[in-house]
């Protein structure tokens, strides 16, 4: 199965609301000027050829300690978009961390607010 058509890989940022699709990989994140503050996150994972092919959906399963992003994402109260039976819900990333989401559950974003310049 593919999720190409899917559009999961695009970055938006809408005021000071930022929201990255889950198929978004981290050298993409890196490259985006509006996510500077994650920069030194992003780099600390693995090498540049896994940074091409590791998604921030990805990175959020995996267990620790390589998933690196979700040690920074809770700090920004970031909250996921999970989709399940054609029907939407958002919730934080911590109760996604202490419950998971479901068996028929798939993410398809992470969003937060950015954080004001100089809380990095």
């Amino acid at each position: 199965m593919s999720l190409g058509r899917l559009k999961l890989d695009c970055i938006e940022i809408r005021g000071e609301r930022i929201t990255i699709g889950a198929a978004t990989t981290l050298a993409a994140m890196a490259e985006h000027r509006a996510l500077g503050f994650l920069a030194a996150a992003i780099e600390s994972v693995g090498s540049p050829t896994l940074r091409n092919l590791a998604t921030l959906g990805g990175n959020l399963f995996m267990q620790q300690p390589y998933g690196d992003l979700a040690v920074c994402l809770p700090a920004l109260d970031a909250e996921l978009t999970v989709v399940a039976k054609k029907a939407a819900r958002k919730m934080p990333l911590a109760a996604f961390r202490a419950k998971g989401i479901g068996r028929d559950a798939i993410v398809t974003a992470i969003g937060f607010t950015r954080p004001a310049k100089g809380a990095t």
